[in-house]
């Protein structure tokens, strides 16, 4: 350092501060509500005006929507299934079209009967796992489908002696621990299956039940016919805990979806066409349907529904810094025409009760913004704070209303300390009181548009990510962006988790395309099996104890070649299934003879007299393989098209392929080939306590006679593996 430089006694460079913190209010981190009048959290989560009394909605409705808290029982959805229907009119399961809006037919299913995939008098679906279930009233039982092709997989039925009379399921719901649970109004009872279709126990005493739901917290609710109020049990012991009348009491207890429900059953899937066709449900236009899947007008809203005028006040939010100047507020809100919405703020360094917040007069309350409807319902706009520097802040949001309609805040973000360019200006910009808060308030707005650019910048890095980048529809897609610059095209109609591995492991199979395993390693990431890598071992000496076998996905291509049976003399037998002579391998002429029939014919066969049985196999069978698939992959029509776009782009331009579809069944001589189309499971491993679930595949372990030390309490036991002598 220089002897003659001051540095060291000079204070340190100011160096910029880190980003403002972001604190949400919504329904997931809590509104953080003191006191409320006439405002009350929706269906959805988003803080909207009461309901009158006179115009709230009845829990037991007809189609098990329970006040739109859920979804009908005829409809499920599902991120990675889309929307499934089960029209009861028809006896038939549908499913939506997300890019036209509208419900198809799912083939091989449906149709009025006993077979087994028909159905009599459905009642209810819903999804567990990759499954689908569907309660087949009529037929007295549970009919379980694959979700991967629709296959059918089975039957659930309780066991007969549980039962007084033949059961009737008539709704399905699944608990948060994938548990089944079934109404069955003839017994009088609620079945609890595990998710692979064992009967565990039934709740009895709960009446005729019409539909059953489970919140959340794994509490089961009941609807019984001719019953105004809903029972409440416990799911883990069927104790019953309470009755429910009031909507109200259930609003938070269930997850929210996109999917509106009206009181006749009607559904409005418009939000979910739009978030798929355009990424955003913004621009979401009415789609409302019936029970069959047929488009309807949208149905008429009552008048005067809702509350005209409500407030609310929030708890203290502390911000843990002195004096913290609160910066802005940002609001997403849904802004009818006929409503208005205003919202206060107040700021101060101690901590006040709500009794006096409630009683601070109207001139300490600032910001007092006022929104409107404005081009666009949904509003996404954020407020100046004109509070004074506090650690603490409250707010208070007013709403009114025509009384037909409703705003709707579905989240609210502050963000503090306010930071702007103004510490960079010389002190002489900050002398004067009034002139330092509009530099700082006029400089944050600049400040504020870097500090954008420069959160894009550091996030950039997430856009190369194929497990990370956006993947919606429409402009946010940069998955398929992504995948674009290895030359993949993607299909919308694969899982999102198909789609990022595809693009994240592409690419190293380039080197090796053309090949058995790239062709292989293809078809491992389109169907979804777990990738091909060879495992080394690190260790070669024998181990001490027998490892746990690990599953392989099955090998999927078979080259012809393999299937040749060659004919060695010394070692072969001759039979049926080896011949001396094959007349189909390369069409050579045979003369006819004593007990020989010969193949010659004119223009058909080729006279060569070059031997070459050695090689003969190969020019007809080298160059052809078949490729095994799930059985389910020829019933999706676009998952079939692109199965095969994907052999034709992978294989050798050579070779010739065959495509068999593996149904499953053993049959020997048509189809046993073990490692492509069937599989023999390894013997089980034993049970080890605290890490093995008990199941199918349990079994317990064998005893080690062997080893007969005595051990009290560890693993000797008098009389079966230890004598006394």
């Amino acid at each position: 350092m220089n002897r003659f430089s001051h540095a060291a006694y000079l204070p340190p460079a100011s160096k910029p501060p880190h980003d403002p913190k972001q604190l949400p209010l919504n329904n997931k981190t809590g509104w953080r509500i003191a006191y409320s009048e006439n405002i009350e959290t929706n269906n959805q989560g988003s803080l909207s005006l009461k309901l009158k009394l006179e115009s709230t909605r009845s829990l037991n409705e007809s189609s098990g929507s329970m006040a739109g808290l859920l979804l009908p029982k005829y409809l499920v959805y599902s991120r990675n299934f889309g929307v499934l229907l089960l029209d009861r009119v028809n006896a038939k399961l549908k499913k939506m079209d997300l890019c036209t809006c509208s419900f198809v037919t799912v083939p091989y299913t449906g149709g009025v009967g006993a077979g087994p995939r028909e159905f009599n008098d459905p009642a209810a679906i819903a999804i567990c796992g990759d499954n689908l279930l569907v309660a087949d009233k009529g037929n007295n039982r549970i009919a379980v489908y694959s979700l991967l092709g629709f296959l059918l997989r089975g039957f659930w039925r309780p066991p007969a002696s549980e039962l007084t009379q033949e059961w009737t399921p008539n709704d399905i719901s699944i608990s948060k621990d994938r548990k089944v649970l079934v109404a069955d109004p003839a017994n009088g009872c609620v079945h609890v299956f595990n998710f692979a279709g064992h009967w565990l126990r039934a709740i009895h005493g709960v009446g005729v039940v019409e539909s059953i739901a489970v919140d959340l917290e794994n509490t089961l609710y009941v609807v019984s016919s001719g019953v105004l109020h809903i029972k409440v049990y416990s799911l883990n012991n069927g104790e019953k805990l309470s009755e429910i009348t009031d909507v109200n009491e259930l609003k938070n207890n269930f997850c929210r979806t996109d999917i509106e429900v009206n009181a006749e059953g009607l559904v409005n899937l418009g939000a979910i066409c739009a978030l798929y066709n355009t990424g955003s449900v913004e621009a979401a236009k009415p789609a409302w349907f019936n029970s069959s899947g047929k488009l309807v007008p949208a149905p008429v809203p009552s008048i005067s529904m809702y509350e005209q005028s409500g407030v609310i006040y929030t708890k203290a939010i502390d911000s843990s810094l002195y004096r913290c100047q609160w910066d802005r507020l940002v609001m997403l809100a849904d802004m009818p025409e006929g409503t208005r919405v205003k919202i206060s703020t107040f700021s101060s360094e101690t901590e006040l009760s709500e009794a006096q917040i409630k009683l601070l007069a109207e001139k300490n309350w600032l910001t007092r913004q006022l929104v409107f409807p404005g081009d666009k319902n949904k509003s996404n706009s954020d407020y100046l704070i004109r509070s004074e520097p506090g650690r603490f802040l409250w707010l208070r949001i007013e709403m009114t209303s025509d009384g037909v309609t409703t705003p709707e805040i579905t989240n609210l973000q502050l963000d503090f300390p306010r930071i702007s360019l103004a510490r960079y200006l010389p002190a002489v910009f900050s002398e004067e009181p009034q002139s330092t808060d509009f530099t700082d308030r006029f400089l944050a707005v600049f400040d504020r548009g870097f500090r954008q650019i420069e959160t894009t910048i550091d996030n950039m890095a997430s856009l190369f990510d194929p497990m990370s980048t956006p993947a919606a529809a429409g402009k946010k897609d940069f998955l398929s962006w992504l995948a674009s610059w290895i030359g993949v095209v993607l299909d919308r109609q694969l899982p999102l988790s198909t789609r990022r591995n595809l693009v994240k492991n592409v690419a190293r199979l380039y080197q090796c395309r053309g090949t058995l395993k790239g062709l292989r390693s293809m078809l491992d990431l389109y169907l979804g099996f777990a990738s091909r890598q060879c495992a080394v071992k690190a260790d070669c000496r024998p181990c001490s104890t027998k490892p746990a076998y690990q599953w392989q996905p099955p090998l999927l291509v078979l080259e012809h070649f393999a299937l040749r049976r060659w004919l060695f003399v010394g070692s072969s037998r001759l039979g049926e299934q080896a011949k001396l002579w094959g007349q189909k391998i390369v069409n050579r002429s045979q003369l006819s003879g004593p007990n020989v029939d010969g193949n010659a014919q004119f223009g058909v066969t080729q006279l060569n007299t070059r031997q070459d049985p050695l090689r003969d196999p190969f020019h007809v069978y080298a160059h052809k393989f078949s490729v095994f698939l799930p059985a389910w992959v020829g019933r999706i029509e676009s998952y079939k098209k692109t199965i095969a776009r994907v052999i034709n782009a992978e294989k050798p331009a050579h070779t010739q392929h065959d495509i068999i579809y593996v149904e499953p069944k053993f049959r020997i001589g048509f189809q046993s080939m073990i490692g492509f189309d069937s599989v023999i499971g390894c013997y089980p491993q034993g049970v080890v306590l605290e890490q093995t679930r008990l199941g199918k595949a349990s079994v317990i372990s064998e005893q080690d006679y062997a080893n007969r030390s005595l051990s009290i309490g560890s693993k000797s036991r008098i009389g079966l593996n230890t004598q006394f002598r």
